[in-house]
């Protein structure tokens, strides 16, 4: 038995460590003064984007203001008060992230998945949420000042004020 939980524990390991070294290369790229990581190829006479996957990455506290991450998949990553400001998020997957007195003001979250996210305590000034999925996120305590909410999934997403929207 013990050598089978030892197998298991290094196969579960090694995909959370490759997370964590892609998250570690976009913050090295960042610092170098890099801000887009969407890479756009044609592939079969289809125009395809790419972007980093970082589900799950541990990026608390980082400052990635500006940054283009088109269509990139940080669900369930750990964004709690990272630094957002003017980013592009458009189209990505935040599903079940923590964003937690995060500052996203001015970023595009436009078609971006959050349903399930936390973002208690974010500051969401001046955000595009256009047509955005927040279904079951939690805003309590959120700064919804002059954001775009036109077309956006709200189901059961919990309110600034704590009520839960129908």
């Amino acid at each position: 038995m013990e050598v089978i939980s030892k197998k298991t524990k290094s196969s579960a390991n090694p995909q959370s460590e490759l997370v964590q070294k892609k998250a570690d290369e976009l913050l090295k790229r960042y610092a170098t003064g890099q801000r887009t990581f969407s890479k756009v190829t044609m592939q079969a006479g289809k125009l395809c984007i790419s972007t980093f996957n970082l589900m799950g990455a541990n990026l608390r506290t980082a400052c990635l203001s500006g940054i283009v991450l088109i269509g990139a998949n940080l669900s369930q990553a750990d964004l709690a008060a990272i630094d957002l400001k003017r980013a592009d998020l458009s189209k990505a997957n935040l599903t079940g992230a923590n964003l937690w007195k995060a500052d996203l003001s001015g970023t595009n979250l436009s078609y971006a998945n959050l349903s399930e996210a936390f973002l208690g305590g974010a500051n969401l000034n001046g955000v595009k949420l256009y047509a955005a999925n927040l279904s079951r996120a939690n805003l309590r305590g959120a700064d919804l000042l002059d954001v775009d909410l036109s077309g956006a999934i709200l189901t059961q997403a919990i309110m600034p004020d704590g009520s839960i929207h129908e």
